[in-house]
Formats: structure tokens, C-alpha cells, sequence
């Protein structure tokens, strides 16, 4: 096997690794991916941090626990946490497994996550509830 052989074998081999695939056109599978690669779709993790007003507390915890009830059924998720802080009890933090970007998109316009924030949108503390979404590095 020839250094440019090789060379395009580490090549498809590091695309693979790094969760990108190409395209499959019947040519030789050493070759180095095209521009065409398709990226596969990496889990992402999404938290969620409420704080609610004093004495909010256990409707927030009720309606939060039927949305997380209701998430476990949709399509992506691979899984979601409720917490409440024990230093806090108005404060809960929300986190949240998906098989790809568009599984969280398409949860947040699910109707348990409209009847979620319809029930709680006047608890919230100002500048909550804060989002963050994180890409997996490592499994």
C-alpha cells in the first residue's frame, strides 16, 4: 500500500471518528470523504434553570413534573432530570437528553411544553428561565 493510499485511509477513518460520513457513491471507500459529507447527528444535552417566586414552588414542581412526564414519550429523548436545588427550593434546574439538535427543537414546540409554560409563565422569576445547550464530547 502506497503513503497516499494510507494517507486517504486515516483520512476516512478520522471523518468516521469525528461523526461525519460520505456520501456513498459506489467509488473506492478509501478515498477522502466529499464536500457532500453528511454529518450525523451527535446527542446534545439542554438544562434549564427556573427560579420561581416565593410560594410558587409547588405548582412549578407539579406542572414540571407532568412536562418531564410527558417528555419521556417523545421522539430523541433519551432522557430527562428534574432537580430542585436543596440550598433553595425555588430554584430547579431542568436537564435534558436528546439524540439531536432538531429532537430539542422539535420538543420545545410540543403541546405538553406550551401547556408547561401557560401554566407557569407568571412564576418565573425575571431572566429565568435560562437555557444552555451543550454538544457531546464523550460517551
Amino acid at each position: 500500500m502506497n503513503f497516499s493510499k494510507i494517507a486517504s485511509v486515516v483520512v476516512l477513518a478520522l471523518a468516521t471518528l469525528s461523526g461525519c460520513a460520505a456520501e456513498s457513491s459506489g467509488s473506492d471507500t478509501t478515498s477522502p470523504p466529499s464536500e457532500n459529507a453528511v454529518h450525523v447527528a451527535q446527542p446534545i444535552v439542554v438544562t434549564a434553570i427556573a427560579q420561581v417566586k416565593p410560594g410558587t414552588e409547588a405548582e412549578f414542581e407539579a406542572a414540571a413534573l407532568k412536562l418531564v412526564k410527558a417528555t419521556h414519550d417523545e421522539p430523541g429523548n433519551l432522557g430527562d432530570v428534574l432537580t430542585r436545588s436543596k440550598s433553595d427550593p425555588s430554584t430547579f434546574l431542568f436537564y435534558e437528553r436528546w439524540a439531536s439538535e432538531q429532537a430539542s427543537q422539535d420538543h420545545l414546540k410540543a403541546a405538553a411544553v406550551t401547556e408547561f409554560f401557560g401554566a407557569v409563565k407568571a412564576d418565573f422569576q425575571p431572566g429565568f428561565p435560562q437555557l444552555t445547550t451543550y454538544e457531546t464530547l464523550a460517551q
